[in-house]
């Protein structure tokens, strides 16, 4: 049984009446966790699986995850690429938890509908073995998964500044990558990115141990990564984004660390929301902060990794399994 939903802020003036890649819509585009559901769990949010089965089985075992007490949210792309996306899936459902829907989940839906319809599959297509249960599964996942509590929403690729969550298009939510510059202001030197090898791993509680680089080497000329210009309201966790492997933005966390390609699958906890409360009030307490003046001032802008307490757990892929870059890895393993 998987962990419910509510539904989220409803779109407005939002012309979608398909998905990005053709599919009908899910029931519910924005959904919410409420901290009731949350209870006294920890939320684990885990970056682009694509199908990378056993280390999302080795993530978990070192993030030490409960299931029945802590949360866990995929921000999307959970299947193609990988070995065993059909295991993925079986995997994520049977632990009961909650997922966005990136843009590999809808084209994998598209395909597998266009083949129940007559089309042609490509020749051993994991989709041969997805059955209707995971297909409708996969039908009725959210675009954006809200936490109010904390002041975060998980997506699969970005959102543009200054844009309500429910005005947000679909393509936005599952696709964009970039901005123009002048879509805000924005400071390459705020934030770190890590581009470790499929050889190093790391499980840390510090964000900030990550190797810095400019995270805008890869954009093209006078974009930049949407990320760069997200202020909030709220923070925002995404995938999408493997080039730049992980974002540490001050409103964003990019957790697309391209296990597939032989990087890293990551995740990004938050403690309880009791604990990160029992925080805030005995530091406010022993700064002789008023709350109440502090709390208005902080629902303005979105909180920090730090100010959510987050901790980031990784562990390296076991092979490069993505088919564009096994060429790369034979070059550079045969100089």
């Amino acid at each position: 049984m998987g962990q419910s939903l509510t539904r989220g802020p409803a779109s407005t003036g939002q012309e979608d009446r398909l998905t990005p890649a053709g599919n009908p819509l899910p029931e519910v585009i924005h959904a919410e966790v409420s901290a009731k559901q949350l209870g006294n769990g920890r939320i684990i949010m885990v970056g682009d699986v694509h199908g990378c089965c056993d280390e999302l089985r080795t993530l978990l075992r070192q993030c030490n995850f409960q299931q029945g007490c802590d949360v866990l949210i995929f921000n999307g792309d959970m299947v193609n690429k990988g070995p065993k996306s059909v295991e993925v899936l079986d995997c994520i459902r049977a632990l009961g938890a909650l997922a966005v829907r990136g843009n590999q989940d809808d084209k994998a839906l598209k395909d597998w509908l266009q083949w129940k319809a007559g089309s042609p599959l490509k020749v051993g297509s994991w989709l041969e073995a997805l059955d209707e249960d995971n297909a409708r599964w996969l039908g009725q996942l959210p675009f954006s998964i809200s936490i109010p509590s904390h002041n975060v929403v998980v997506v699969h690729a970005g959102m543009i500044p200054g844009v309500p969550l429910q005005d947000q298009t679909l393509e936005t939510l599952t696709e964009v990558r970039t901005l123009p510059a002048t879509s805000g202001s924005t400071d390459a030197s705020t934030a770190t990115a890590s581009a470790p090898t499929g050889e190093e791993h790391a499980a840390s509680s510090n964000p900030e141990q990550a190797v810095s680089v400019a995270a805008t080497e890869s954009a093209p000329a006078k974009e930049v990564p949407w990320a760069s210009l997200w202020k909030g309201p709220q923070h925002v966790f995404f995938g999408h984004d493997a080039t730049r492997r992980l974002q540490t933005w001050p409103a964003a966390t990019g957790l697309d660390t391209g296990c597939c390609y032989g990087g890293l699958l990551t995740a990004a906890i938050l403690p309880p929301i009791q604990e990160t409360l029992a925080g805030d009030l005995i530091a406010a307490a022993a700064a002789s902060i008023n709350l109440a003046e502090t709390a208005q001032q902080e629902a303005q802008t979105a909180p920090t990794l730090a100010q959510l307490q987050a901790s980031l757990v990784m562990v390296p892929a076991m092979h490069v399994y993505h088919v564009k870059h096994k060429k790369v890895a034979k070059e550079a393993s045969a100089d």
